[in-house]
């Protein structure tokens, strides 16, 4: 019902919405009309005094403004300026080398990360993950040449120990292939000291010397390592690095030429160049490149300063060599970026500028007679540009009217602003109605002013449509959780339908089944055992966990740890955002630190059958919680059931056995009945024998008298 409800508001709204659109286009018509009147009669008598006025004005300032350059520009004119343009530049161009490293710096930090966050991993599924990133990294970079670690074998394996000793995998190119490495070192000693050793001491990032890499039998390539520490608990854990190439800051720099006969140069805290525009010079010494040597230099550097000097290169002439540094990461020493300019390529890059200034002065000149002739053109032209506008607004073209480009501080200025105005205020009015009608109810609009009546109008209107969708949406949210929780029930009410001899299997069916709909991560079911009254307490039939099933016996008292006390207390326990330290409290499924736990009781008839525990790694939401409860009176009432079937079972099995032994004894008892009868039959025919006996003796004695 509130759907149809809500479409009805959005079709009434949007029509009512078109109609003020409507009203509001004609109110801009009329303001057009006499926008255009207004401007007719204003013009009409001050035009030609300012035609005039403006002639005289623009003739001065043109060469006022000319005279003001050329006096300026010769001023500054001097060999300063070219040396703050190559500081800049050279300043501007070490942030872009700075840029390149960090980049690679930021791939090296985040293999250093996935070192750290995959150590609780198996050791399989850690090289694995690593394995793939560091593929995935070098295939993706073409500068890189090797990706590496090199991790400390205390941290990565709890069974090695303190003593020393690590292991490196590298994944290196060679031939169009990515070749993998497995290495150790320092294995219950440290053999030799080297630059990871000097990585591990300060725990500082690292940007080696550059070295020759030889690539196949003819080649080799010029390349560096950045290294990052691996930290884990703010231990040092390991290494990452990257070997890339130095071919493309080659080009790099070759590129940087803002004068003649400039070059510009990398080189390493040390001095040693990093490129130059001769390859042979590559891994010299910056003194190799002077004249004299200059170990001044070689110490500014190394101290990451900014500054330049004037020296004589080895072809004996002047340069002007700016230097700066280039910091990566937390390296302590820093590279850096040079670019020499010979001084006579300053000194005619001086004379050029002041020639050109020359030239400037003389092309503002003709310039001048140019707008003197073209000067009534361009103050009728404003008057013709406002009239096509109007015309255009007469007839609702808004989509052709591009906004007039008039700055006089005069009643042309004033018309044009008010033109531009009128024809902003209609663009943002078509374009507030085209989102609206799209849909789209976050769209602003500015009102014109604050009486803006109709504006007001269209933003209630819109803020109506969108109230109207906002509560469509909650409705068809509520709609989709209400939907959840009865497919759910649905499910648990087949699954509880089909009740099994086997608790334990049934109990393993529930707690998969419902761990695996509400997306937790760990669960258990443990039931009330009271066969022996003087001995009741808890026990675990199934427990569910990282989609692996745990088999194993379990007895907990009532009153003990926090499933104990659910059945106490006959209450839901809930916790979140559990410490680090929590390991000291014991739930039904052992010693853990869950981030959130349920622990559900199984109330049938006021009496505790059981207790569900749930562990989740994310918040359950409400409606989560409520269907865990609806389920758990279900789940509650057929443990019951199982357990009133099983003791009738019981009963009727006692019972059927008693039966048994009453039919055993009385065939017992008839059996010797019969022996009875047996028994007094021959006694009876013996008594008979004996009567007849004595009788015949009597009338034997009888004879005999």
């Amino acid at each position: 019902m509130n759907f149809f409800i809500c479409k009805f508001s959005l079709f009434f709204s949007r029509k009512l919405f078109y109609f003020l659109i409507e009203k509001r286009i004609f109110e801009i018509e009329i303001q057009s009309n006499f926008c255009k009147l207004k401007s007719h009669y204003s013009l009409k008598n001050k035009l030609n005094t300012k035609i005039v006025f403006t002639i005289i004005t623009a003739s001065l300032l043109i060469y006022a403004l000319i005279l003001g350059v050329i006096i300026y520009s010769y001023s500054h004119l001097t060999q300063q300026t070219s040396e703050e343009m190559i500081n800049a530049l050279v300043r501007e161009k070490s942030n872009e080398v700075r840029a390149r490293f960090e980049g690679y710096l930021g791939v090296a930090r985040a293999l250093a990360t996935v070192n750290e966050n995959t150590l609780f991993l198996s050791e399989e599924l850690s090289q694995s993950m690593r394995d793939k990133l560091f593929r995935e990294n070098l295939k993706k970079n073409e500068l890189f040449l090797a990706v590496w670690d090199s991790r400390e074998l205390s941290v990565f394996d709890e069974n090695w120990g303190e003593k020393s000793g690590r292991v490196s995998s590298s994944f290196t190119k060679y031939n169009g292939q990515i070749v993998k490495e497995l290495d150790s070192a320092d294995i219950g000693k440290v053999v030799k000291v080297t630059e990871y050793h000097r990585i591990k001491e300060q725990k500082r990032e690292s940007l080696s010397e550059p070295y020759w890499s030889v690539v196949n039998k003819t080649d080799s390539l010029y390349e560096t390592t950045l290294s990052t520490p691996i930290f884990v608990d703010e231990k040092f854990a390991g290494v990452v690095g990257i070997d890339f190439s130095l071919n493309t800051l080659q080009e790099f720099t070759n590129s940087i030429a803002p004068f003649e006969q400039t070059f510009a140069f990398l080189l390493t805290n040390k001095g040693t160049l990093v490129t130059f525009n001769e390859k042979a010079m590559f891994g010299h010494s910056l003194n190799d490149i002077f004249l004299e040597e200059n170990t001044a230099i070689v110490n500014q550097i190394s101290k990451g300063e900014i500054f330049s000097v004037r020296t004589k290169f080895f072809d004996k002439k002047d340069y002007y060599v700016s230097f700066a540094p280039i910091h990566v990461g937390t390296y302590e020493n820093s590279w850096a970026l040079a670019i020499a300019v010979p001084d006579v390529v300053i000194k005619k890059a001086a004379r050029e500028r002041f020639s050109n200034l020359v030239l400037f002065a003389s092309v503002g000149f003709v310039i001048l007679v140019i707008v003197l002739i073209f000067l009534l053109y361009s103050v009728t032209k404003p008057v013709l540009q406002v009239t096509d506008v109007l015309k255009k607004l007469e007839l609702g073209e808004i989509d052709d009217i591009e906004p007039l480009e008039i700055y006089s501080h005069n009643e042309l200025g004033e018309m044009a602003k008010s033109t531009n105005n009128l024809v902003k205020g209609l663009h943002s009015l078509a374009n507030f109605a085209s989102q609206v009608g799209k849909g789209n109810y976050k769209a602003e609009y500015v009102k014109l002013s604050a009486n803006d009546k109709l504006g007001s109008l269209l933003l209630d209107m819109r803020n109506s449509l969108a109230n109207a969708q906002i509560q469509n949406q909650k409705n068809k949210y509520s709609d989709e959780r209400r939907n959840w929780i009865n497919t759910g029930l649905a499910i648990f009410a087949e699954l509880l339908r089909s009740e099994s001899s086997n608790v334990s299997e049934f109990s393993y069916k529930i707690i998969s089944e419902l761990i695996k709909y509400i997306k937790a991560n760990q669960g258990a079911i443990l039931i009330i055992n009271d066969e022996d009254k003087s001995d009741v307490h808890l026990q675990l039939m199934a427990t569910y966990a990282f989609e692996r099933r745990k088999y194993s016996e379990k007895k907990i008292e009532i009153g003990e740890s926090l499933v104990g006390q659910c059945v106490l207390e006959k209450e839901i326990i809930y916790l979140t955002d559990l410490p680090e330290e929590y390991t000291q409290i014991t739930s039904g499924l052992g010693k853990s630190t869950p981030r959130n736990i349920m622990i559900v009781p199984l109330i049938f008839n006021e009496e505790v059958q059981g207790v569900i525990e749930i562990a989740s790694f994310g918040i359950l939401d409400k409606y989560e919680k409520a269907f865990i409860e609806k389920v758990s009176e279900a789940i509650a009432a057929t443990f019951a059931t199982i357990k009133i079937n099983q003791r009738t079972t019981k009963l009727l099995e006692d019972s059927n056995f008693q039966a048994e032994q009453m039919l055993a004894q009385e065939e017992e008892m008839r059996q010797n009945m019969e022996q009875i009868r047996e028994q007094q039959e021959e006694t009876e025919h013996e008594i008979a024998i004996y009567k007849a006996t004595i009788e015949r003796l009597n009338k034997q004695i009888e004879s005999y008298n």
